[in-house]
Order: C-alpha cells, then sequence, then structure tokens
C-alpha cells in the first residue's frame, strides 16, 4: 500500500482513532475531593486558677468526637473542686484539617482575659507548678513550653503570679 492511497489513510485515521480510545479506557480516574466527616464535638473548658485540679488542667480545651482521637467526654466532675465545663457544637473534616475548628475560648483565668497563646502557656505553667504532676507529664510540658515564643514581660507576670507575689 502506498503512502498516497486514500485507503491508507483511511485506515490509519481508523486505527489511531481505535488506539486513542482504548487507551483512554485504560487511564485511571483522577481521585475526587473526599467529602467531608461531619460530626458533633464536645470539648472541656476549665477555669485556669491556681487551685484548679491538675485532670482539669490536662483535659482543658481538648476536644472529643469521631472526628478526634478520644471519642467520649470524661464524666464532669473530675474530681472535688472540679468546675469544668463541656460545650458541644458541629464541625467538619475540612474544616478540622484547615485548622479552623475552634470551640469556646472565653475561658475564666485568675489573670483576667488572655490571648490563645499566653492562656496556654499559662496552663502549662499551671500543670508545672501542681504538686501531683508525675515525672513524665511534667517532661512533656516542660519542652511544649520551651517551644512557646512571649515576652519576657509576660512570662514574669506569670512567674510572680505562680510565686504569690501578685
Amino acid at each position: 500500500m502506498e503512502l498516497d492511497s486514500p485507503l491508507f489513510w483511511v485506515i490509519f485515521f481508523v486505527s489511531v482513532l481505535i488506539l486513542m480510545a482504548r487507551a483512554r479506557k485504560k487511564r485511571p480516574e483522577l481521585p475526587t475531593k473526599p467529602k467531608g466527616v461531619s460530626g458533633k464535638v464536645a470539648q472541656v473548658t476549665s477555669p485556669l486558677r491556681r487551685e484548679t485540679p491538675l485532670s482539669c488542667l490536662l483535659d482543658d480545651s481538648k476536644k472529643f468526637g469521631p472526628l478526634f482521637q478520644d471519642k467520649n467526654p470524661p464524666v464532669l466532675p473530675h474530681t472535688e473542686g472540679c468546675q469544668c465545663q463541656l460545650s458541644e457544637f458541629y464541625t467538619d473534616s475540612n474544616k478540622l484539617y484547615a485548622g479552623k475548628v475552634e470551640g469556646s475560648n472565653d475561658v475564666d483565668t485568675d489573670l483576667g482575659n488572655l490571648a490563645k497563646l499566653e492562656r496556654r502557656y499559662y496552663k502549662y505553667r499551671l500543670i508545672l507548678a501542681h504538686p501531683d504532676c508525675p515525672p513524665h507529664t511534667e517532661e512533656e510540658t516542660q519542652n511544649l513550653l520551651n517551644l512557646m515564643d512571649l515576652e519576657p514581660s509576660f512570662q514574669e507576670k506569670i512567674t510572680q503570679h505562680l510565686e504569690g507575689n501578685l
């Protein structure tokens, strides 16, 4: 068959079309965006004070639900003197992975209203200052505390408060 023959070109284009159709069928489909899983979330909040029980400090700001490692919230009150509250809200996994899942940030502290990072720093310092803090928790908390970058004046304010000088 010659290259200038019309029959050659018809057979050639039909063959190419068949090969393209087969290749299209074998091509894997691109994954679709996964649907977000939604669910009810419970968050424990505890007032941050020097007399707050250790179990309350450890569970403060902890979230529970189908999207988290801990599925069921603790039974409240934890211990005598527990003033923890359980707040519930709905969220989905897309918000969770985007870091936009925030529960209640209105927590009572004996230092007044604190910013989110200051509140976390104060919580870690309260855990370290608690007399019942086990050594492994103390070590983990100290490591977390060392990662925080706060104003030295605020850190000094917390130190003075915990020593009873404020």
